[in-house]
């Protein structure tokens, strides 16, 4: 595999440009078509690296997806990282994947055209950041990390083992029950969260924020949420909480004292 005459100016390209772009010089111009295939295999694997291409795993999802096996592409004694892109490349178009897949997947690339991913009830420890992501299920993997997403609007991430959670430019729906998180950040633009079965100890205000299901975790103090409308928040350790005028209904059951309001 070579990689020792490629111009430092095409390696800039292939790591800046979008894969499709970088397919089109290779072809079209006829300085550098030469240069890339007697060097593809060197270039594949740069843009493999660059979309979080795991492929050492032999259940990431261009493996899972298309239906082949890691060791048709990669053994001890071969290495096929252009195979590897072109499984990648199917699907680098789609703006829609659905994941009901009967064989799990543990790892999952970059995809910049993605919108819309459903991939609940597999074995992911982590994912990647999306550019394009609005709307992402993710629930009943074994995440213990998330990047941030900063399109995304929706996102379901419940039943995973998160101790942490960054803050979402645009998250406007959250469902993250049943994790393990110890403390959240002021997401700017939350409206609904359902973040009970946790394990905060306390709740800082979100500007936005209209319905909060925060039932089941150990909260000792609780800020003012200015929008909120609708609060769960039975089960945890209060005595007092403030309240919006804006609330509308409210569940407080089963915390430390009868709770002053």
């Amino acid at each position: 595999m070579k990689n020792d005459i490629i111009p430092e100016l095409l390696l800039n390209i292939i790591q800046k440009s979008d894969i499709r772009d970088v397919f089109k010089l290779c072809k079209t111009n006829k300085h550098y078509h030469k240069i890339c295939s007697d060097n593809k295999q060197y270039i594949s694997k740069i843009l493999l690296d660059k979309y979080k291409v795991d492929y050492n795993d032999s259940r990431n999802f261009v493996y899972i997806a298309n239906n082949v096996r890691k060791n048709q592409y990669i053994s001890d004694t071969k290495k096929d990282y252009v195979g590897i892109l072109r499984l990648y490349y199917n699907f680098y178009k789609i703006t829609d994947i659905n994941l009901h897949l009967h064989k799990k997947i543990s790892s999952f690339p970059i995809y910049p055209n993605l919108e819309n991913l459903y991939i609940p009830e597999h074995n992911l420890t982590s994912f990647p950041t999306q550019p394009n992501l609005k709307t992402l299920h993710i629930q009943g993997n074994k995440l213990t990390s998330f990047s941030i997403q900063p399109k995304l609007k929706v996102l379901l991430i419940y039943r995973n083992q998160l101790t942490s959670f960054p803050i979402q430019p645009n998250l406007v729906n959250l469902q993250i029950y049943k994790n393990k998180l110890t403390s959240f950040p002021i997401q700017p633009k939350i409206q609904k969260l359902i973040i009970s079965d946790n394990k905060l100890t306390s709740f800082p205000s979100q500007p936005e924020l209209e319905y909060l299901d925060i039932s089941n975790n150990n909260l000792t103090s609780f800020s003012i949420q200015p929008k909120l409308l609708n609060l769960d928040i039975s089960n945890n350790k209060l005595t007092s909480i403030p309240i919006p005028f804006s609330l509308e209904n409210l569940n407080a059951s089963n915390n430390l004292n009868e709770i002053s309001l």
